[in-house]
């Protein structure tokens, strides 16, 4: 009779503990179904921006074979042709598992894509190995291990970044428009010229822009005065012109030069003011013109802020 009531209190013990997740189970399984029915109706409506999102979900919480696969369907026909491989050879493995035949279906949609495939491989030579290196690919960090080899990605802006202790951060951002081409990114090392300060000796904020001499204001002011200086020397040739103009035009109406009739008069003072203005405008064009000159050409050059670059981006179609 013990012997019964020890059992009796282990099953509920057990029973106890397994009871939440049993229905944590089942809770996650009517969300997944949910989500997947509605996903087909979006799916045959058209809308694949809505419908992949939900599948995704639905895989998420409840990884059926058959979720997968209408996921990674939906990732082909948005052209996501890397997320759907990946997606159809992981459908291959679940089905393979449980002896389904769907095996063959998705390991042949995989196989289709496998030559549309985009790929980007990050090549990172001996020299740019500095201790603590982090490389990152769309913020995902990239294993050392996986470092040269030719990754499959979706179209659209792939970023790779890099950084490590006392370096200043890499940042690029290469943009993939179509499928069948491996991009390959080498990193190439100027670690010495912008290597960073050590704690204990590192400036105030305020130096480390344009080394120490903040004239960023100096390059655009100067090419405005320039655009001014312009400005000026063509309205002084064009006052210059005019007056000349008038001038030529007051001389049948001063026979008996400086003796004029009225309308001589008129065009002699409009020549005189035409003048006037094309002298001012002359000094105001050459005084900017050559401020913007000495502005643009003395404005202080910006120093290279990278740890490290690409020394080559190849294009393999």
């Amino acid at each position: 009779m013990k012997r019964s009531m020890s059992v009796l209190g282990i099953f509920a013990v057990l029973t106890a503990f397994s009871a939440p997740a049993t229905a944590a189970d089942s809770e996650a399984q009517v969300v997944a179904d949910s989500l997947f029915t509605e996903a087909k109706k979006l799916l045959a409506a058209g809308d694949l921006d809505s419908a992949c999102p939900k599948f995704a979900e639905s895989v998420r919480l409840d990884p059926g074979i058959g979720a997968m696969l209408h996921l990674a369907d939906c990732h082909e026909r948005q052209g996501k042709f890397a997320s759907a491989f990946t997606e159809f050879r992981t459908a291959t493995d679940l089905a393979r598992k449980s002896a389904d035949k769907r095996a063959s279906i998705s390991e042949e949609r995989a196989a289709k894509l496998e030559g549309r495939l985009a790929r980007v491989a990050v090549v990172v030579p001996a020299e740019a190995e500095v201790p603590g290196l982090i490389v990152k690919r769309n913020g995902v960090t990239v294993s050392k291990e996986a470092w040269n080899l030719a990754i499959p990605v979706d179209p659209g802006t792939v970023t790779v970044t890099t950084e490590a202790p006392g370096y200043e951060p890499w940042k690029q951002g290469i943009d993939i428009t179509r499928g069948n081409e491996t991009v390959t990114v080498k990193l190439g090392a100027r670690v010495v010229a912008t290597e960073l300060a050590p704690a204990s000796t590192a400036a105030p904020a305020e130096s480390f822009s344009n080394n120490g001499d903040d004239r960023s204001w100096q390059k655009p002011v100067g090419f405005g005065a320039l655009g001014v200086g312009v400005i000026g020397l063509g309205l002084g040739t064009f006052f210059g012109v005019s007056a000349l103009g008038k001038a030529a035009d007051s001389d049948p109406h001063c026979p008996n030069s400086p003796a004029c009739d009225s309308t001589g008069v008129q065009l002699r003072d409009d020549a005189k003011t035409l003048g006037v203005g094309s002298t001012i405008s002359f000094v105001a064009g050459a005084v900017f013109f050559a401020a913007g000159a000495y502005l643009v050409l003395s404005a202080p050059k910006a120093r290279a802020t990278t740890a490290f670059s690409p020394q080559s981006v190849t294009f393999t179609f």
